[in-house]
């Protein structure tokens, strides 16, 4: 479903839509920034990815989840031309920064939390050593 990390087989089917068909139409999951946080291309022969709101429903499953992101502004909307978002998608797999990106643990944790595996970067209870002597 290609939300933001990328699992490695994810990672393999963008970088062939990327080369491949890189115009397809498709579903952009977009953050409150307006940053695509995920993308899957339109397939009417599922529900899944008919339209946007059941392309929100396969982005992020748990219905908490999805109105909780929902009320920080998050949205589903159809692109035409996807090129743009699947590069950018893929920049983001290899670690590099675009202009006006940032550390987003919040979404991160929201999206990969059912994941098996996952754990957050970083233990929010536990200061950080700043190599200063400082908490």
């Amino acid at each position: 479903m290609f939300t933001t990390p990328l699992q490695p087989a994810e990672y393999g089917a963008l970088i062939d839509a990327h080369y491949h068909d890189p115009n397809r139409p498709g579903w952009a999951l977009f953050d409150i920034d307006d940053r695509a946080r995920g993308w899957h291309w339109i397939d009417t022969s599922t529900p899944d990815w008919a339209d946007a709101d059941a392309a929100f429903r396969a982005f992020v499953p748990d219905s908490a989840r999805r109105r909780f992101l929902t009320f920080r502004g998050w949205t589903v909307r159809r692109i035409e031309d996807s090129a743009h978002l699947v590069a950018s998608l893929l920049h983001a797999a290899r670690g590099e920064s675009q202009p006006g990106d940032e550390a987003d643990l919040l979404a991160d944790d929201l999206l990969m939390l059912d994941l098996p595996g996952y754990e957050r970067c970083a233990d929010i209870n536990t200061p950080l050593d700043l190599g200063d002597g400082k908490r």
